[in-house]
């Protein structure tokens, strides 16, 4: 059957549905509704280094369920078409998929040190686009993940990104399960009325790894954009290099209370267990703490409480947020996202503020740009030349 037949190892066009059928070992047809499951572990914060995707010994790809629902639709459509063109254009798309998310597990680490900080090191991938594809517009982009967040919950995102022809960066936070911080950068982050800890963090770990990009555009999910607004208003030598920045659904838009913060989140999880399909996929990962791992697992604590506080308080630096001249700065706002309460903020109280600022609407709520990002990042390319 056709169900038990879709791994893209071959891309000529006169592959039969027989040799397809030989190839895979695990139903992409069941990824729909098993992926719905995850997604609500990762919503919940279960998520371990065990259930992550990884390269095995053998360097062989064990897709996480997030990325079977791109190949899910491939599969799809290679089922609806029996023109031999069109199946090796499918088949092509997902080969290049199969290598972008090959990329995305090479990940590695970037150390910061700075006096006022002290040390912390995150985890970092780098995605080279297919060749195909590749943009002769457009710098790299950096992306930061929502709060304390590693990389596994923008692994749709940034495979969406470079598969749309786009270098794509992405760093972690150092208080995820998978980075590390010092008790001087715990203290600083705890003591800060704002994100500068994190916004020094950033811009250290950005400088390092785009040394050889004249040019790079910013791009930060959630907790990520209040991050990216005071990197642009407080480190002009690095926003001087940012051609554009995008906030997607920025938190630290409104004033609000610690319950009114949870009641979104709740609503939120209410609403995506209706619709399993639109599962969040923010992670908040800490998986199992050994003996040894007590004091990092302390300070990552630590450090997610105060910057819970931080997105329940309006952010001093979206008015002064600037890239370079003749670049924008695009706010994309779900119009249902009762977490972060950004889609009447920006309209009214920031954009006739800052000239270099723009705001775009999606059908969807605070998680909708990580289930549908090929949708949202499409938006975000027309705010940028419009």
């Amino acid at each position: 059957m056709l169900e038990q037949a879709f791994i893209p190892e071959k891309t000529e066009a006169e592959t039969t549905l027989s040799e397809l059928q030989a190839l895979e070992r695990y139903p992409e047809k069941n990824a729909i509704d098993s992926a719905a499951f995850e997604r609500l572990f990762r919503l919940l914060g279960a998520v371990t280094r065990k259930s992550r995707a990884r390269l095995d010994s053998e360097n062989k790809i064990e897709r996480p369920l997030s990325f079977r629902y791109a190949r899910a639709r491939l599969y799809n459509l290679f089922r609806s078409t029996s023109d031999r063109n069109e199946r090796k254009k499918i088949l092509e798309e997902a080969h290049d998929r199969d290598e972008l998310l090959r990329q995305f597990l090479q990940q590695g680490e970037v150390n910061v040190y700075t006096p006022d900080i002290g040390s912390a090191a995150a985890q970092f991938t780098v995605l080279n686009p297919p060749k195909k594809n590749e943009s002769q517009h457009g710098a790299p982009i950096v992306l930061i993940p929502g709060i304390s967040n590693d990389l596994a919950c923008v692994d749709f995102v940034a495979q969406e990104l470079a598969q749309s022809g786009r270098k794509t960066i992405v760093i972690g936070h150092p208080e995820s399960y998978v980075g590390k911080a010092d008790a001087k950068f715990s203290d600083a982050v705890q003591r800060s009325a704002t994100f500068e800890p994190h916004a020094r963090f950033f811009t250290e770990a950005i400088q390092k790894l785009t040394v050889d990009e004249p040019e790079i555009e910013l791009w930060g999910i959630s907790t990520g954009a209040p991050i990216i607004a005071e990197i642009l208003a407080r480190e002009p030598q690095l926003a001087n290099r940012v051609q554009n920045a995008v906030l997607i659904n920025p938190a630290s838009s409104v004033a609000q209370s610690k319950r009114q913060l949870w009641t979104g989140l709740l609503k939120e999880m209410k609403e995506n267990l209706r619709h399993p399909s639109n599962m969040a996929v923010q992670v908040l990962t800490h998986g199992k703490v050994g003996p040894k791992d007590q004091e990092q697992f302390a300070m990552r604590k630590n450090i997610m409480a105060a910057l819970l506080q931080r997105i329940c308080e309006p952010s001093p630096y979206w008015k002064q947020a600037r890239v370079r001249p003749g670049g924008s700065i695009v706010v994309v706002s779900g119009k249902s996202d009762d977490v972060t309460h950004c889609r009447d903020y920006f309209n009214d109280k920031i954009m006739p503020l800052n000239p270099q600022m723009k705001v775009a609407m999606f059908d969807g709520n605070h998680a909708g740009p990580c289930v549908r990002p090929a949708e949202v990042i499409k938006l975000i390319t027309e705010a940028q030349k419009s």
